[in-house]
């Protein structure tokens, strides 16, 4: 029977199947008799994680948060990005109302049509937006709302006024009113204007 102590020395060999095949068993039958040995035995078949393995965990976990901390970057850089064309797009293609001088406008009756004439702004160029609303009398409220577009780098169009037409009838006479919305006030055209 084999004492703990050259068990004990054994082991590393017996682990590598570096000992005779007769050895090999006294070793077993020692460890099953032996908890002492058994427990050293057990420490030294469990790995060990060496230096090199807790660097690559370090490393690994050093890339997740550079990746965070750029997929972040790129969230906020995009959300940027959709603000900035969103802005454009609105100034280029929606318009802001324009005030009551920054634009002229003139009236005038020709062929039974009620004709509005709007100056060209003096930046940018203009764009009328129009609503027509049927009340529940009958009567006609034409909402007229003349915007300020930028003007487009590559485009020509938009350079002069915009001219609106409105052809009368003598019912809708009685029941028309027009309105031009401007950002700081409205004009108003009813029957007795025409």
């Amino acid at each position: 029977m084999l004492t703990c102590h050259i068990v004990q020395d054994l082991l590393p060999m017996y682990i590598e199947g570096l000992v005779s095949e007769e050895t090999a068993r006294d070793i077993q039958q020692h460890l099953a008799g032996c908890p002492e040995c058994e427990a050293y035995y057990q420490q030294l078949i469990t790995p060990v994680q060496t230096e090199t393995e807790l660097v690559e965990v370090q490393e690994i976990d050093f890339l997740k948060k550079v990746r965070q901390r750029f997929t972040k970057r790129l969230a906020v850089i995009l959300l940027l990005v959709g603000l900035v064309f969103s802005g454009a797009a609105y100034l280029y293609a929606v318009g802001q109302p324009l005030r009551s001088d920054e634009v002229d406008v003139t009236r005038k009756i020709a062929d039974e049509q009620l004709l509005l004439d709007f100056s060209k702004p003096k930046t940018g160029f203009l764009k009328v937006t129009s609503k027509v609303t049927v009340n529940e009398d009958g009567s006609y409220v034409v909402e007229l709302t003349p915007k300020k577009l930028l003007k487009m780098p590559f485009d020509d169009v938009g350079e002069g006024g915009f001219s609106w037409a409105w052809v009368l009838n003598t019912e809708q006479q009685e029941e028309l009113t027009f309105v031009i919305k401007f950002k700081d006030r409205e004009l108003v055209f009813e029957k007795d204007d025409f």
